[in-house]
């Protein structure tokens, strides 16, 4: 997505924190502008400014809606389930906000997965007929683990088993994101490359 795009959505999932926080109605989603009405993983990501400490973030990972309702829902799912201090109205309008999102996957092999996959650039997207798990490139980044390592164990924490992602019928998939920040609370927005933060998923 383009700088626009990127920056429509950021703003729509301020208006819609800002709303359920001050208010705690939802925000209806507008119907997707010409060239957004599609589906994407995505979350969004808080950040008190200007020392940029991570406040807390939330996603729509799993079957996600278009665009414009996915921004609307991570940023509730943000309000609704707060990872730190609970948030108030003063601190979303003094914090950044920031919107991820994700690319279309592209299907790997198996055993092309350990040099198909750059820790924190790429995230994964695992699944079978039935079950689907989508990482994103904060939960592939560990100094002491490596990358096969970290599946297993991330499968395994999701009640899919450690080598789920090893099995003959399992599709497994790349992405990259596209990161939109506010570069001052309620301010201009711009791409930022990818972080390191944890994302939670919905």
């Amino acid at each position: 997505m383009d700088t626009d795009d990127g920056a429509y959505l950021l703003r729509l999932a301020r208006a819609a924190l800002t709303l359920w926080v001050e208010e705690g109605v939802k925000c209806p989603p507008p119907a997707p502008p010409e060239g957004m009405a599609v589906r994407r993983v995505l979350w969004v990501s808080l950040y008190s400014y200007p020392d940029h400490l991570h406040w807390g973030s939330m996603g729509v990972l799993h079957e996600p809606p278009m665009v414009v309702e996915a921004a609307v829902n991570a940023a509730i799912l943000l309000a609704r389930h707060p990872q730190g201090e609970p948030l108030t109205a003063a601190t979303v309008a003094n914090y950044t906000l920031e919107i991820s999102i994700a690319s279309e996957p592209t299907p790997v092999t198996r055993s092309c997965v350990e040099v198909g996959v750059v820790p924190g650039l790429h995230g994964v997207v695992i699944e079978d007929a039935d079950r689907r798990l989508v990482l994103p490139p904060p939960a592939l980044t560990s100094p002491a683990a490596t990358l096969s390592d970290l599946l297993d164990r991330a499968c395994e924490r999701c009640g899919l088993g450690a080598f789920f992602w090893r099995r003959p019928e399992t599709e497994v998939a790349t992405f990259t994101v596209d990161i939109f920040a506010e570069q001052w609370p309620v301010g201009a927005v711009g791409r930022r490359a990818p972080s390191t933060m944890a994302v939670k998923e919905s």
